[in-house]
């Protein structure tokens, strides 16, 4: 299984420097594990916690791995920024995706999402009510540069519209195996990856996803939960999903915002050392 990590680079209450101190850490560590991927969230705005910029994050990772692997070989990326599109203007989204690619010393893909937070657009001073438009408008530019698009979907129509203008399709996490189902048939011939969160609770680290997951839902996200259970479930729940829907990347969240420090290298170490060996032999 082809699997990456969604960095966490998110601060709650505080803490920004640590918070991006421990993304670098932790990237370190995914990439040494053998990670195909390492992605990074973004919300402007910020709100309920401050989250650092997801390029700026992954010029600073790009720094720190050899060149010879800041890119993977292969059809997918290892340093991928997901975006909201329409926060920022075009050109500059350009411009700094072109600087990440001289930093990492290749052609970085990028994940596009249309975006569900009006303050994220606010903060910009950008139309949110434009947001669709924004995004179908750079990924086809970014497209048509030669640049490997992957557009965000929770919605068949998503979906399917990625899948005919030439990009990935890329599911969201929690949601449930029927809709799944329904967004790879709806772009059954493009390149998927899908998003899956991991809470690696147990009796010395409290479950940490379930307050993220009511943010999710409260905004009209459809978001179930994040996976738990012991590691041989997980790697089989892993493993159904990967044969249900053939996808090209399969990005996990394993460290959530607001846990102690402690608590997430905790899970962090649970996963590299009970999980990802289970994923590299699938």
């Amino acid at each position: 299984m082809r699997w990456g990590i969604l960095l966490c680079t998110e601060a709650a209450g505080g803490g920004v420097s640590r918070v991006a101190r421990q993304a670098l850490d932790d990237a370190d560590a995914y990439a040494a594990a053998g990670a195909a991927a390492l992605v990074t969230g973004d919300h402007p705005a910020g709100g309920e916690t401050t989250v650092l910029d997801p390029i700026a994050v992954l010029s600073a990772v790009a720094g720190r791995l050899d060149r010879r692997t800041a890119v993977a070989a292969g059809p997918g990326p290892h340093l991928m920024p997901s975006l909201v599109a329409g926060a920022a203007a075009a050109a500059v989204t350009a411009t700094r995706l072109a600087s990440l690619d001289a930093l990492a010393g290749a052609a970085i893909p990028v994940a596009l999402a249309a975006g569900y937070r009006a303050a994220d657009f606010e903060a910009a001073e950008r139309p949110f009510a434009n947001r669709f438009a924004a995004r179908w408008k750079l990924a086809e530019s970014l497209i048509a540069a030669g640049r490997q698009v992957w557009c965000c979907a929770i919605t068949p129509r998503a979906a399917e519209r990625a899948g005919s203008a030439g990009a990935g399709v890329y599911l969201g996490p929690g949601l449930t195996e029927g809709r799944y189902r329904e967004l790879r048939a709806a772009a059954a011939d493009a390149p998927l990856a899908i998003r899956v969160d991991l809470d690696l609770a147990d009796a010395g680290t409290p479950a940490a996803s379930a307050a993220k997951y009511a943010r999710h839902r409260s905004r009209g996200y459809p978001a179930e939960q994040a996976l738990s259970g012991r590691p041989g479930e997980l790697l089989a729940r892993l493993g159904e999903l990967a044969a249900a829907l053939t996808p090209a990347l399969t990005v996990l969240r394993v460290t959530w915002p607001g846990q102690p420090p402690e608590a997430a290298r905790r899970q962090r170490d649970r996963f590299l050392a009970e999980i990802a060996p289970g994923l590299a032999a699938r």
